[in-house]
């Protein structure tokens, strides 16, 4: 292997112990750590050696295991672990050979002769040459084809500023000697395959995140407003909570839930290193999250990425490389096609997780204030993608929502097994050189458009509240005996009108169809005031008054009304016969408040213009009054 005997011993058993865990889990149809976690951990040695050999060996554990079972003298060996076995078998046969100064090395260089006297009778019956063709087809399959990802994170540095590092001769990883901005997701950096960052100082201190495209995709898709409250409902170890805090700028608040309290403690960590401060990291199971809890009441966005059958990502775990991939390649279709469970207890585990999965989307449904929500899998199969939104669409749509494009750009969308598929975002291993992934974003209403719709919706909640229903609005009339709900749908249309402008501002403005939208809506609001006037004053003119207390109310508004008109009227001559400007501007303020407003802004600012107007015109009479 090229290294120290006391390293090459220490590499030999690191492989070895990873293999073991990895094949236990394999055995027992269980999630689990991947290679690259059990080999590349801050406290392994040689970890490109380990990695190397751990993925060898896997590769060629289809030929090793009946060249070990046909060797009695190691079959049989109460000193020499299974997994342990497989690794220096490996690399006696196919590796950089053993340097015998381990005693379990000594043992297997013993049976040296055997072990190749086997492989050679096992090349004989397959009629093959070399070991590398009876390996399964899958095992080929390699992931260092991948380009490594890396993400910028704004919240410690610049974009320009990494890209100047990295590509320095004094800052860049010595295997790193490219680097390109991938045209997709901002802040992501695309190098190599095979480009090893950990160790680099920028991944260190957390101003490079070690992160997936694909995985980059939920969070992006979801891109929740710097001021909003956003759950993240399984957020552990916590790469798209804090891309979510960079992507708000550390603004607003994430609530971010793990159930599992060992898990929770890795997004911690990874929280902190990323420097995010609006992340409140809870030991919470999200389906267990009150809804109409006053803090979950201002919660607009929630990102679902849910546990699931990680079957996109096998590639890059190098799971194709266990024992159980040979089942899984059956059942595959062409690459860029979704397979279906194989085994009847993969099929098992995967219904199981599919019905977890439906459940969380239509809790997260069931969130008041709730504008986007992205639901994404790291899997390729249909029953955990596709199928889950078709069962929870009539529920998201009855509440408001609808399937919105995701990446509209993206050329690989949904299966068209549900209705919306063009919306939904696929990504696969093999084809787009990243994990495969399925993204789907649900938004209320019509897109950014709704979120500005929310927040109009919130502050006229609140205005209604803060509205006694006796309070009178200008012309001392009672709001809401008088009009019925006039005064609120005016509050309903500033709210809206307010918070558009804001979006406008915070370059966020919509496409003119949103607009037309909002335009078809707030002249339903001028038309539905307009028609609760037009009813009041038609059954007034028949002759039906109102009874008891809101005839009073109507008796003295109509005579407060009559006083001020003729109040105005003798200000008005007034100022006809001392300048004849206030006449104009008199007469075009009452013309102003006769004719029909388009918005609720308009309306507010013409009637307050008028109104200052005249106490000016009464003020200048007045004191034209006192001076003669």
């Amino acid at each position: 292997m090229g290294l120290p005997a006391a390293v090459e011993k220490k590499v030999h058993r690191q492989a070895a112990i990873a293999i073991g865990k990895l094949l236990e889990a394999d055995e027992k149809k269980q999630g689990g750590a991947s290679i690259k976690t059990l080999t590349l951990a801050p406290g392994v040695v040689a970890k490109k050696a380990t990695y190397a050999l751990t993925c060898e060996t896997l590769r060629y554990l289809p030929v090793l295991k009946p060249v070990l079972e046909s060797t009695s003298q190691l079959r049989f060996s109460q000193h020499l672990r299974p997994e342990l076995a497989y690794v220096l078998v490996y690399d006696l046969l196919f590796g950089q050979g053993l340097s015998g100064c381990a005693p379990h090395e000594k043992v297997v260089l013993a049976c040296k002769s055997a072990l190749r006297a086997s492989l050679a009778r096992l090349l004989v019956k397959h009629g093959v040459s070399s070991a590398a063709e009876l390996l399964p087809a899958e095992s080929q399959r390699a992931a260092s084809t991948q380009p490594r990802y890396a993400r910028i994170n704004p919240l410690k540095t610049t974009l320009e500023d990494a890209l100047r590092l990295l590509r320095s001769s004094g800052g860049a990883a010595k295997s790193a000697p490219s680097v390109e901005q991938d045209p997709l997701i901002p802040n992501l950096l695309v190098f190599p395959p095979g480009t090893d960052l950990h160790d680099h100082a920028m991944v260190k201190d957390g101003r490079l995140i070690l992160q997936g495209k694909a995985s980059c995709m939920p969070a992006q898709a979801l891109h929740p407003d710097p001021s909003w409250t956003v759950i993240d409902a399984c957020a552990a170890p916590g790469n798209k909570t804090i891309h979510l805090a960079a992507l708000m700028g550390n603004k607003g608040k994430i609530i971010a839930c793990d159930a599992d309290a060992r898990r929770l403690e890795t997004l911690k960590k990874t929280v902190k290193k990323a420097g995010a401060k609006n992340i409140d990291a809870r030991h919470q199971d999200f389906l267990k999250l009150d809804p109409e809890a006053p803090e979950h009441l201002k919660v607009r966005a929630i990102l679902l990425d849910p546990s699931c059958s990680g079957s996109g990502t096998r590639l890059q775990r190098m799971d194709h490389l266990l024992p159980s991939s040979t089942e899984r390649t059956l059942g595959e279709s062409d690459p860029g096609t979704p397979y279906e469970p194989a085994t009847p207890a993969d099929r098992e585990r995967v219904e199981k997780l599919a019905s977890f999965q439906e459940a969380a989307v239509r809790h997260a449904l069931r969130f008041p204030g709730l504008q986007r929500l992205v639901y994404s899998t790291c899997s390729v199969h249909r029953r955990e993608n596709e199928d889950v939104v078709s069962a929870v669409l009539p529920t998201a749509r009855e509440k408001g929502f609808r399937l919105a494009p995701a990446f509209p750009g993206w050329p690989h969308r949904g299966l068209p097994v549900v209705e919306g598929a063009q919306h939904l975002v696929r990504t696969d291993a093999a084809r787009d050189q990243t994990d495969g992934f399925f993204v789907a974003l649900f938004e209320r209403g019509s897109g950014k458009k709704s979120a500005a719709r929310g927040k109009a919706d919130a502050s006229s909640d609140i205005s209604r509240k803060r509205v006694p229903p006796t309070e009178k609005d200008g012309r001392g009339v009672p709001a809401v005996n008088l009009e019925g709900r006039k005064e609120d749908v005016e509050l309903e249309r500033e709210a809206a009108d307010v918070a558009e402008s804001v979006e406008r501002d915070d370059g966020l403005a919509e496409p003119d169809f949103a607009r037309r939208a909002g335009k078809r809506k707030r002249k339903q609001a001028d038309n539905k005031a307009t028609g609760s006037k037009r009813d009041k004053q038609s059954r007034n003119g028949r002759g039906v008054e109102p009874e008891g207390a809101l005839g009073e109310s109507v008796k003295s508004a109509r005579g407060k009304l009559a006083t001020d008109a003729g109040k105005t009227a003798e200000g008005t001559e007034d100022t006809r016969s001392g300048n004849g400007d206030h006449s104009n501007q008199s007469a075009s303020n009452d013309d102003l408040e006769a004719e029909p407003c388009g918005t609720a802004r308009e309306s507010l600012l013409r009637r307050r213009k008028a109104k200052r107007e005249r106490k000016k015109a009464q003020q200048r009479t007045s004191q034209a009054g006192e001076a003669s």
